[in-house]
């Protein structure tokens, strides 16, 4: 039986339905990636709606709580989501991109003083992966501002690696450009 996995940096995902490793190799295997892809599918959507309804009272304690690959994934769509809100407001408010980019850097600011802190060496190097993607992010929100970007249409905001939870998918789907993939898990 088989009831879990476990990453090469030692976090362990113990699975919704253990899986029976007898019989044919090729049946199991097949039971075991989808029962891979069916715990972090449930891991991403308990992660979302965690964070969505405040059920950790800061993203810090948000980010401790949940597995690497949840934290990565719904972090990026929550900040394609607020970034498109900051493009949608650009017409109106005109500052609505550099009062994100502020946010983000006060997001960067925690990120860092977390890392300084006392951390578990996973939750280390789950920090150090979500800190090189949100000053990535920074960046990208940086270059909206500086090109003026006031419509989630725009070219550049296209280019843009985007994931989104949506009604019509349990999971993840990945955008760019005119591309549109299920995130693969």
């Amino acid at each position: 039986i088989i009831d879990g996995m476990i990453s090469p940096e030692g976090e362990r995902v113990k699975f919704i339905t253990p899986v029976n490793a007898r019989s044919n190799v090729e049946n199991w295997l097949l039971s075991l990636q989808k029962e891979m892809v069916e715990t972090l599918k449930k891991s991403l959507r308990e992660g979302l709606k965690n964070f969505v309804n405040g059920a950790q009272k800061t993203r810090k304690d948000w980010i401790l709580k949940h597995k690497g690959q949840v934290v990565t994934v719904v972090s990026q769509i929550l900040w394609t989501l607020d970034t498109e809100d900051a493009i949608k407001e650009q017409p109106t408010k005109g500052d609505s991109l550099a009062v994100w980019y502020n946010h983000g850097l006060k997001q960067l600011q925690v990120l860092t003083e977390m890392v300084r802190g006392e951390l578990t060496e996973l939750s280390r190097k789950i920090l150090v992966a979500l800190i090189t993607t949100d000053v990535h992010n920074r960046d990208i929100v940086n270059q909206l501002n500086t090109n003026e970007v006031e419509s989630i249409t725009d070219n550049y905001w296209q280019q843009q690696l985007r994931y989104y939870s949506g009604d019509d998918t349990e999971g993840c789907i990945v955008r760019q450009v005119t591309a549109s993939m299920d995130y693969g898990y």
